[in-house]
């Protein structure tokens, strides 16, 4: 039986040299979580990965364009607003053009 098993060696900052698999390597990197070194110094990996970074960018320019539809649909809205406010003050103007009303 011949297993194949990466190694990455490591060296703590207790000056310890010490291996573990890719594979826990990676689940850590993913994870964030604590491991420790042969002399029981915590350690771990704080920096987010190109995965989790982006990620979090297209979270951001998703939320961003949501945004953006948003704008662009309240705009629509504020429009049509508006439009029916011309077409009422319109209408008044004309019944009272058409009446001969004046104001003093």
């Amino acid at each position: 039986m011949k297993l194949d098993v990466e190694f990455v060696v490591h060296t703590c900052s207790c000056g310890a040299t010490y291996a573990v698999t890719g594979g826990f390597e990676g689940e850590r990197r993913k994870d964030h979580k604590t491991f420790y070194c042969p002399n029981g110094c915590k350690r771990h990996f704080p920096n987010e990965s190109r995965e989790e970074r982006l990620a979090r960018e297209v979270a951001h320019l998703e939320g961003c364009k949501n945004r953006c539809y948003a704008r662009e649909n309240m705009k629509d809205r504020r429009i049509r607003a508006l439009k029916g406010v011309v077409t009422k003050k319109k209408r008044e103007l004309a019944q009272v053009k058409g009446n001969g009303e004046t104001e003093d």
